[in-house]
């Protein structure tokens, strides 16, 4: 019963998840070439002031100087944000804390300033958080929201979903906040500028952004919070999962593009190379391990758990699978498959399920692990399930779960 039970709720959380289609991106502004051209929609930007071309999330972003720099999009964004849709970008501050005034982001307003039809992203010093607000007329906002910056990070990356009826808005991707009474009939008006950087409608309240802002897409539908945790880049951060070795094991940990060469491993005992940003880490015993980065006004802090078991100590009912993989040939990570199998007397199945419900790997053969291939082709970095029926001291067990193939 206990496992029909499991297998009932699979099948549930498998249908959910076939509701949510895969969203394709439509404007794409990577700063790559340290110009303002979208590469998906072809859409250009003007480029105001003099931002200039720095190290960023992948490749170089624009960093501005909070007087005059901006970037502002004026034709094709106007049908992009009148269906569903998904924007992310990732911004990295320079703002003196005790600044009184909100700092703008990015904009979707007309140039007379009116408020009418407009999307605002600003950051609010004093309470280290965002706040989003879509207007249809002067000081009647559809949607106003404010969420935390969660995480010690200077880098950070935001998601503002808006389908028919629901805004949201994520960032290092946590929902923060969401507003779900959004008024499906709302358009915004064609001749709306898309302004990044700065508002034109800075006034005593707020202020120019003063930072690096990079990677900004817009996609066609909403984005799932599996499929944002896949598009996060992770700057700064620690991109491997917390995981569990046996004794005597090691494990690579690998962290997100980092533009500064100040960082620090602790503790750093285990650890291959403590001055590595990708060191190897082989603890005897559980092991936290903190990553620090520091960029001199700012610094970020990420940590990753790494959990040790003996083998001669495992229960039948603690089957260990990892939560992600990176099946990229770098022959790290690159397989997936069950961690302690040596508690699995009899393989009854093992099977991973796609999103939309489609089985993509099965086997009764314990020593077998998936590749990340279906049908021949690599399968796209997405949120997969497994489900385990194995045997263990003369009983039946099943363990069901989720993760995340990276690529």
């Amino acid at each position: 019963m206990n496992s029909l039970r499991i297998t009932l709720v699979l099948i549930l959380l498998i249908e959910s998840l076939a509701l949510s289609a895969q969203s394709n991106i439509v404007f794409d502004a990577t700063f790559d070439s340290c110009n303002a051209l979208d590469e998906v929609s072809v859409i250009d930007g003007s480029l105001n002031g003099n931002p200039s071309c720095e190290c960023a999330v992948n490749g170089t972003g624009f960093r501005f100087d909070g007087i005059d720099d901006s970037i502002a999009y004026r034709d094709g964004i106007v049908d992009l944000l009148n269906n569903d849709f998904a924007l992310s970008f990732y911004f990295f501050l320079d703002t003196n804390p005790l600044n009184e005034r909100e700092v703008d982001l990015i904009t979707f307003s007309d140039s007379e300033c009116l408020r009418d039809s407009s999307l605002t992203i600003r950051y609010i010093p004093q309470t280290n958080s965002i706040r989003t607000q879509i207007s249809k007329t002067v000081g009647s906002f559809l949607s106003s929201m404010i969420g935390e910056v969660p995480g010690q990070s200077c880098w950070n990356y935001l998601v503002l979903n808006k389908d028919d009826d629901k805004v949201e808005m994520y960032i290092n991707n946590v929902l923060v906040a969401s507003d779900p009474d959004f008024d499906r009939d709302f358009e915004f008006k064609p001749s709306g500028t898309l302004s990044i950087g700065a508002s034109p409608c800075i006034n005593s309240f707020s202020s120019r952004f003063k930072g690096i802002i990079d990677e900004v897409r817009i996609y066609d539908s909403t984005l799932p919070e599996s499929e944002i945790i896949v598009e996060n880049l992770n700057p700064d951060r620690i991109i491997s999962p917390d995981q569990t070795i046996f004794l005597g094991e090691s494990v690579d940990i690998q962290t997100g593009n980092n533009c500064t060469g100040s960082f620090n491993w602790s503790p750093q005992l285990g650890l291959d190379d403590a001055l590595s940003q990708n060191p190897t880490a082989r603890p005897t015993e559980t092991t936290t391990y903190q990553y620090s980065v520091n960029y001199g006004t700012c610094a970020s802090l990420d940590s990753v758990r790494i959990s040790v078991v003996n083998e001669e100590q495992s229960n039948c009912d603690e089957l260990l699978l990892p939560n992600a993989f990176t099946p990229n040939n770098d022959r790290r990570n690159d397989t997936y498959g069950i961690s302690n199998d040596f508690i699995i007397d009899q393989l009854v199945s093992f099977e991973i399920f796609s999103k939309w419900g489609e089985k993509v790997f099965s086997t009764t053969n314990l020593s077998t692990k998936w590749d990340g291939v279906y049908k021949g082709e690599p399968v796209n970095p997405t949120t997969l399930l497994y489900r385990v029926v194995y045997e263990c001291g003369g009983e039946e067990f099943c363990s069901t779960g989720s993760f995340v193939l990276i690529r």
